[in-house]
């Protein structure tokens, strides 16, 4: 598909999933509890990416 007459929410949704994809490693790795810091920060992102993903207009 051309990206040029992609639609903005495919668009969106993709550019979503790379970022998500960037923290991917940092979350693999993760080794901790709940409560360390570097959780709450990665659990802060992925909600953050979660919310972006709910607002994407599909119509």
């Amino acid at each position: 598909m051309d990206m040029g007459n992609q639609h903005p929410s495919i668009s969106r949704l993709q550019e979503i999933q790379r970022e998500v994809k960037a923290i991917e490693p940092q979350v693999v790795g993760f080794s901790g509890l709940s409560d360390d810091k570097n959780y709450k920060r990665l659990e802060r992102i992925l909600t953050k990416q979660l919310f972006e993903i709910d607002s994407v207009d599909t119509e």
